[in-house]
């Protein structure tokens, strides 16, 4: 994990701390569990330091492991998602549009498919909570 993706996790579970939200070190272990877990669920964090056009594809590194894990979570009725953070910007993502789409489409469509998105992670576990009912 580099240095943006440590500083957005402790960002992420100090925002997450009312779910008692905590940062998974995976060493040993099934590959792909998600970066940190909380009362609502699990959640993949990404981070993206440059968006170059509104239609490009959107670079996210999502590793085939990260995919599977989503799919079988999300597939038994657990709850989970990716939290996307670019440029002036983060966005939350259903676990299973993330493992199928994300990475792959353009910035436009990243956006307009997240279930929620905002300059800052004020907001955040009113929206994982909702969605998580």
């Amino acid at each position: 994990m580099g240095r943006a993706e440590t500083i957005f996790r402790s960002h992420v579970v100090k925002a997450l701390s009312p779910l008692l939200a905590f940062p998974v070190e995976n060493s040993v272990g099934e590959p792909g569990v998600p970066d940190v877990c909380c009362l609502a669920g699990w959640l993949e964090l990404k981070v993206v330091t440059k968006v170059t056009t509104q239609d490009a594809i959107l670079r996210v590194d999502v590793r085939p492991a990260q995919r599977v894990w989503m799919r079988n979570w999300r597939s038994q009725g657990g709850p989970g998602w990716f939290l996307t953070k670019v440029p002036g910007l983060v966005m939350l993502h259903d676990g299973v549009w993330a493992a199928e789409y994300l990475g792959d489409v353009s910035y436009r469509e990243t956006v307009s498919r997240s279930q929620w998105c905002a300059c800052k992670l004020e907001g955040l576990i009113e929206a994982l909570t909702d969605r998580s009912r």
